[in-house]
């Protein structure tokens, strides 16, 4: 982890607050995007293992740092073999290909 200290002054400085609270989940996205150097491995890990809403927080940090045109080494990808689990309704394996070209799609129209 990054700096365990600034963890645990987030915990006390937002310990009145719910786990799943905005502020303090936010404060720690933050201070995984700023501490980390565009590591991707380390943004995550270190968010998640900070606590609070490790799921969410661990999926923001990682959006985030894909938008950000951080490198995502390939044994983040690897095992996703182009393909992605969904609960769509007839639907349990999409293609990641397809994903991303319907997105950009929607994105161009907007």
């Amino acid at each position: 982890m990054s700096d365990p200290d600034v963890v645990d002054r987030m915990h006390h400085h937002y310990a009145e607050l719910s786990p799943i609270h905005t502020l303090n989940n936010l404060a720690l996205v933050v201070w995984a995007l700023c501490s980390t150097n565009a590591d991707f491995g380390a943004a995550i890990g270190d968010t998640v293992a900070a606590g609070w809403y490790t799921d969410s927080n661990g999926a923001t940090v990682g959006g985030l740092c894909g938008l950000m045109g951080t490198t995502i080494p390939v044994n983040w990808t690897r095992p996703w073999a182009g393909r992605i689990g969904v609960g769509l309704a007839g639907y349990a394996e999409l293609s990641l290909d397809d994903v991303v070209a319907r997105t950009v799609k929607v994105a161009q129209s907007v």
